[in-house]
C-alpha cells in the first residue's frame, strides 16, 4: 500500500490534473477571452492595446489560487482572445507567451515569500501585490507584447514606447484591480442580519453614486456636484464599515459604471478627448483601488489585533480570577503604580483611593517591612536578575486584617535602569493557616512519639538497670553491717566493694547499649555538600515552627565535601538549630538570630561546624550536664537530643563540644573529616 501510495503521489507531481479541474480550467481560459475581446474592442484607441487588461488580475489570481497548472488554461484563453480580434496564429501564440510568463513571474514573486497570504488578510500582503507582481511582472508582457506587434507591423517603430507604456498601465492596473477581487472573494464574508441591511443600502447608495458621476443621471439636479472625489468618501464610508469584500464590489460597480460612460462618451470620464478618456480612466481607478483597499485591509487587521488583545485579556482575567491574582505595574520612570480591583482589596484601598509606592510599603505588616524592602531592592539592582519574590503580612487598611500575601515580579530594565515591573500577588492566608494547622498536628504527633519513647526508655531503662542497682544496693548494705559491726574481713568487704564496681560498670554498659540501639543499622558515608545540607536543616528548622528566627550562614569559599550521611547530618544539624531557636524564643529575645558558620581546619583533613545563637547562654553547671542522658532543662524535653547528636557526629570520626565561654548566647561546635 505505501508503494502505492508513493507511486500516486510521483504521478500526481508529473501530471496534477483531475477531472474535477475541468469546468475550472475551462472557465479560466474562457474568461480571459471574453475579458480580452471585450476590452480591445471596446476599451482601446487602436485595438491592439488598452490601458485596463482585466485578463492579468485573472491570470495572477488563477495562478495564486490553484497553482501552475493554471498556466496552460491561461494560454489558450489568451490565444483564443486574440484570434478572436483578428490576431494571426503565429501572432497570438507569442502574445499568449508574453502574458502567460508575465502571471508565472508575478505569481513567483509574491509565493517566494514564505509568510504571504494569496487571501491578502493584511496590508503587508497587498502592497507587495502591487509592487512586486503589477509594478514588475507586466513588463515582461510589455517587451514580448509590443515587440510582437512591432514584427507584425501592427504599430510604427515610433511608437514602441507609447504602446509598451500603456500595455504595462493595462496590466498592472488588471493585477491591482481584478486579482484582489477574486482572490478576496474566494472566501464570502459572514454577513450578520443588522449589517445586512447596512451592506444592501451602502452599495446601493454607491450605485447612484457612480451612475450620477458616470452616466450623468440627474445631470441637470447636480450639474457641478457630480464631482468624482465623492466616489473616495463612499469607498471610505464602506471600508470603516463594511471591509474589504465590500470595497472591491464598490470598485467592480465604479470600474464598470466608468468603463460604460467611456464607450457612451458621457459622465466624469466620458467627455474627455479619447487620447486622454483611458489615460484618466487608469488613474482615477488605480488611485481608487489602491487607497480603498489599503484602508479597508488595515482596518481588518486592527479589529483583528483588537479581539486578539480583548480574547487574551479575557483569558487574562480567567486565569486571574481561577488563580486568585492581584496584578500591579509600576512605570518606574513615571513613578506611576497601577493596581487592580483584587490589589486594591488586599490592601484595603477604594477604587479611587491614590496608589503609591508609600502605600504598598506602609501595607505591609511592620514585622516583614524590612524583608520585604530587601526584596524589592534585590530586584530593582540592574546588577541582578530583576526577579521579584517575597511572603509577607499585609494589613488592610480597612478592616484592620491581617492577611498573608505571595508576590511575584519581573523588573525590566534599560540602559542600566529599572524602566518597569509587573507582577501579581496572591492571597495565601488560608494556606498558611492550613500549614500552622498541619505544623500543630505534627508538634503534637511528636510529642506523644517523644512521650512514648520516654515511656519506652525508661521502661527499658527499669527493666535492663534494676537487676544491677539492686545488686549494688546488697552489696552496699552488706559492706555497710560489716563496717557498723566492727572490723570486717579484709576478704569479705573486698568482696563486697568488688562486687558493687562490678554490678556499677554494668549498668554503664546497658546505659551505652541503649544508645547503640538507637543509632544502630547500616549507615552508608558518602561525599555531602555542607551548603546544601545546611539549606535542607534550615528548611527543617522553619517547617518545626522557627521560621521567625534569622540565620546567617557564614560558610568559607571553596569548602570540600565531607564524608557523612546526608540525612544523620542533617539531624544534627537541625537538633543545634532547634534548640537554639527554643532556648532564644523561652528568654524572649528580641533580635534572636542563629549563625552557622564553617571553615576547615589548618594542617588536619576536617572540617568545622559552629551554630551560635544569640540567646542568654548556658551556665557552668548546666555545661557540665548538657550531654548527658536523659538530662534536659526544657519542661517537657527528654533529655537525649545532644547525647545522640554527639554519638552520631562521633560514629563519623568527628566530636561535639559546648564552647560556654564564647560571650553572648550558647557555640556548639562539630567536626567531620573531609571525603577522599
Amino acid at each position: 500500500m505505501d508503494q502505492q501510495f508513493e507511486g500516486d503521489r510521483r504521478r500526481s507531481a508529473v501530471w496534477p490534473y483531475r477531472w474535477a479541474d475541468a469546468p475550472w480550467l475551462i472557465a479560466t481560459g474562457a474568461a480571459y477571452a471574453v475579458l480580452a475581446k471585450t476590452q480591445l474592442t471596446f476599451y482601446s484607441t487602436n485595438g491592439l492595446v488598452t490601458v485596463f487588461w482585466p485578463g492579468a488580475g485573472l491570470a495572477l489570481a488563477a495562478l495564486l489560487a490553484g497553482g501552475r497548472k493554471y498556466a496552460p488554461a491561461l494560454y489558450l484563453g489568451v490565444v483564443a482572445g486574440q484570434l478572436w480580434v483578428g490576431k494571426s496564429l503565429g501572432e497570438a501564440a507569442l502574445l499568449a507567451v508574453g502574458s502567460t510568463l508575465e502571471a508565472l513571474l508575478g505569481a513567483w514573486l509574491l509565493s517566494r515569500n514564505s509568510d504571504f497570504n494569496a487571501s491578502l488578510r493584511s496590508t503587508r500582503d497587498f502592497l507587495r501585490l502591487i509592487y512586486l507582481a503589477a509594478a514588475l511582472s507586466p513588463a515582461v508582457c510589455a517587451v514580448i507584447g509590443v515587440g510582437t506587434l512591432l514584427g507584425w507591423q501592427r504599430i510604427a517603430a515610433a511608437d514602441l514606447g507609447t504602446a509598451a507604456a500603456q500595455w504595462w498601465m493595462g496590466d498592472a492596473l488588471g493585477m491591482v484591480l481584478v486579482a484582489p477581487l477574486i482572490l478576496i472573494w474566494r472566501q464570502p464574508p459572514r454577513l450578520q442580519s443588522l449589517r445586512s441591511a447596512e451592506a444592501a443600502a451602502l452599495l446601493g447608495v454607491s450605485f447612484l453614486l457612480g451612475q450620477v458621476i458616470f452616466l450623468d443621471w440627474f445631470h441637470e439636479a447636480f450639474g457641478p456636484l457630480r464631482l468624482g472625489y465623492w466616489m473616495f468618501l463612499m469607498i471610505f464610508w464602506v471600508a470603516v464599515r463594511l471591509g474589504r469584500h465590500a470595497v472591491t464590489l464598490v470598485l467592480l460597480m465604479a470600474t464598470l459604471q466608468s468603463l460604460l460612460g467611456s464607450a457612451l462618451g458621457i459622465g466624469l470620464l466620458g467627455r474627455e478627448a479619447p487620447e486622454m478618456q483611458m489615460v484618466n480612466f487608469w488613474a482615477y481607478t488605480l488611485i481608487l483601488s489602491t487607497v480603498g483597499l489599503t484602508l479597508a485591509t488595515l482596518l481588518e487587521e486592527s479589529q483583528a489585533a483588537t479581539a486578539q488583545l480583548r480574547a487574551s485579556e479575557d483569558r487574562l482575567r480567567l486565569a486571574k480570577n481561577a488563580g486568585g491574582l492581584a496584578v500591579y505595574d509600576h512605570d518606574v520612570l513615571a513613578g506611576k503604580l497601577k493596581w487592580d480591583e483584587r490589589a486594591r482589596d488586599l490592601f484595603g484601598l477604594g477604587p479611587d483611593d491614590p496608589v503609591s509606592y508609600a502605600a504598598f510599603i506602609g501595607g505591609v505588616h511592620a514585622d516583614d517591612r524590612a524583608a520585604t524592602q530587601a526584596a524589592v531592592d534585590r530586584a530593582y539592582d540592574a546588577a541582578g536578575t530583576g526577579d521579584f519574590a517575597a511572603e509577607y503580612r499585609v494589613v488592610n487598611r480597612a478592616d484592620g486584617s491581617v492577611r498573608h500575601v505571595a508576590a511575584n515580579g519581573r523588573v525590566f530594565f534599560r540602559d542600566g535602569r529599572a524602566e518597569r515591573a509587573i507582577g501579581v500577588m496572591r492571597d495565601v492566608s488560608e494556606r498558611k493557616r492550613l500549614e500552622l494547622e498541619l505544623q500543630a498536628r505534627r508538634s503534637e504527633l511528636e510529642a506523644l512519639t517523644r512521650q512514648e519513647v520516654a515511656a519506652q526508655t525508661a521502661a527499658a531503662l527499669a527493666h535492663e538497670l534494676n537487676q544491677p542497682l539492686i545488686a549494688v544496693s546488697a552489696y552496699s548494705e552488706a559492706a555497710l553491717r560489716m563496717i557498723g559491726d566492727g572490723l570486717p574481713s579484709t576478704d569479705k568487704l573486698e568482696r563486697a566493694l568488688h562486687g558493687a564496681v562490678q554490678q556499677t560498670q554494668r549498668a554503664g554498659r546497658t546505659l551505652h547499649q541503649l544508645l547503640n540501639v538507637l543509632r544502630k543499622g547500616d549507615v552508608v558515608f558518602e561525599p555531602v555538600d555542607l551548603r546544601q545540607t545546611i539549606h535542607q536543616a534550615l528548611e527543617s528548622t522553619a517547617e518545626s515552627g522557627h521560621g521567625d528566627i534569622r540565620t546567617l550562614v557564614e560558610l568559607e569559599s571553596e569548602l570540600p565535601p565531607l564524608l557523612a550521611n546526608s540525612l544523620q547530618l542533617e539531624k544534627v544539624l537541625s537538633n543545634l538549630l532547634g534548640n537554639a531557636a527554643e532556648a532564644m524564643r523561652g528568654a524572649g529575645v528580641v533580635d534572636a538570630t542563629i549563625v552557622v558558620a564553617a571553615r576547615a581546619l589548618p594542617g588536619t583533613k576536617l572540617v568545622q561546624v559552629s551554630v551560635q545563637d544569640s540567646g542568654p547562654g548556658v551556665d557552668s553547671a548546666t555545661a557540665r550536664r548538657v550531654f548527658e542522658p536523659f538530662f534536659t532543662t526544657k519542661p517537657n524535653g527528654l533529655g537525649l537530643g545532644l547525647a545522640i547528636s554527639r554519638a552520631l557526629i562521633e560514629a563519623h570520626g568527628g566530636q561535639l563540644w559546648l564552647d560556654a565561654a564564647s560571650g553572648a548566647g550558647a557555640s556548639f561546635h562539630f567536626t567531620l573529616p573531609v571525603a577522599p
